[in-house]
């Protein structure tokens, strides 16, 4: 009888838990269900969409990139919107010059933007701007930077001035942008954002890049409208600026 009472008392304890067993179980479906949508949602805008969390990173994914055009026997025409060109110039041109050793062929268009870092809205903005900021807390954009990337650019054109087909401009812009980043044959986007942040204990402000994420998108014709907005934005913004930007500098 006792055995008989338990048995049917823990039914009756299963039954009363019942709904909210069932309630967790709704729950944890509703949101799987959630999370797909948002993946779906996401993959709707773009389905190549990624995060890279600096431009390092953004480097070695257009390296591969680049090789897989190169091994198609594929031109390359990069466009770069750069802050100081610190590190894509030295780079970029490293990489064509090691390329061009097993790709004879190869056709190769560099069109990049770079500071000018005598223009008045610019200058206060850079490492060395204001003499009242500590060096700890200073931008990591630099007027050095930008006369050692002409300098490089220099090396670069008289190696190869006898070929055409590898092309390499440079054109400063005095406004600071918001943006900055790369784009590859107007296929792969690789978008940052200058980060503008007040310094130390004064009210001064400094432009940062380079170190900061930079979203990545690739282009097709199934795009969303807001991929297709941020392809159009960055061509064409870049475009502007590259015509209407100083096409050289004299030595510093």
């Amino acid at each position: 009888m006792l055995q008989w009472f338990t048995d049917w008392s823990q039914i009756a304890i299963n039954f009363i838990a019942l709904p909210t067993a069932v309630a967790s179980v709704a729950l944890l479906l509703r949101n799987l269900l959630a999370n797909r949508s948002k993946q779906r949602r996401l993959n709707e805008f773009n389905p190549y969409l990624d995060v890279l969390p600096n431009f390092e990173e953004v480097f070695k994914r257009l390296c591969v990139l680049m090789d897989d055009y190169l091994d198609d026997s594929a031109e390359i025409h990069l466009d770069n919107i750069g802050l100081d060109q610190e590190l894509t110039i030295p780079w970029f041109l490293d990489y064509f010059k090691k390329k061009y050793e097993t790709h004879k062929g190869m056709i190769i268009n560099y069109r990049g933007l770079v500071i000018d870092p005598d223009a008045e809205l610019i200058k206060p903005l850079i490492r060395g701007g204001s003499s009242d900021v500590l060096p700890q807390d200073d931008s990591n954009i630099s007027a050095a930077s930008v006369f050692n990337a002409w300098t490089n650019l220099g090396r670069f054109k008289s190696d190869f001035h006898q070929n055409h087909d590898v092309n390499a401009q440079l054109t400063e812009y005095k406004v600071p942008l918001i943006i900055h980043g790369v784009l590859l044959n107007r296929a792969h986007l690789f978008l940052g954002f200058t980060e503008l942040r007040k310094v130390g204990s004064s009210d001064k402000h400094k432009i940062f890049g380079a170190n900061k994420p930079y979203i990545y998108m690739k282009y097709d014709a199934k795009n969303s409208v807001a991929t297709q907005h941020y392809f159009t934005f960055f061509r064409e913004w870049f475009e502007y600026y590259y015509a209407n930007g100083r096409k050289e500098r004299s030595a510093n």
